[in-house]
């Protein structure tokens, strides 16, 4: 299958969803809009994306475990989960 890249681009091999399931919460949101780039208001990898309300709902619940697991609580703010990673890569560097 021919594919056409840009020097922009990521590729990431992901056979069975994990990569999207995790690059899809809000933890790793708040992350990419701290450390990441973007172009214009365009996260560097996000793509618009019309989700079946199943799946919307299947992400939502990653998000709430991926927030539980970083030690947050329900409904922590953008804010919280980028201070709360930053302690976690500052304690790994």
């Amino acid at each position: 299958m021919p594919r056409a890249l840009h020097n922009a681009n990521f590729i990431a091999p992901d056979e069975d969803g994990f990569a999207f399931a995790v690059i899809s919460t809000s933890a790793f949101i708040a992350w990419q809009r701290r450390v990441g780039g973007a172009l214009e208001s365009w996260l560097r990898f996000s793509n618009p994306l019309v989700m079946d309300p199943a799946l919307v709902k299947a992400h939502a619940a990653l998000g709430r475990i991926m927030d539980s697991l970083l030690g947050l609580s329900a409904g922590a703010t953008e804010k919280e989960r980028q201070t709360r990673l930053m302690e976690l890569y500052a304690a790994r560097v």
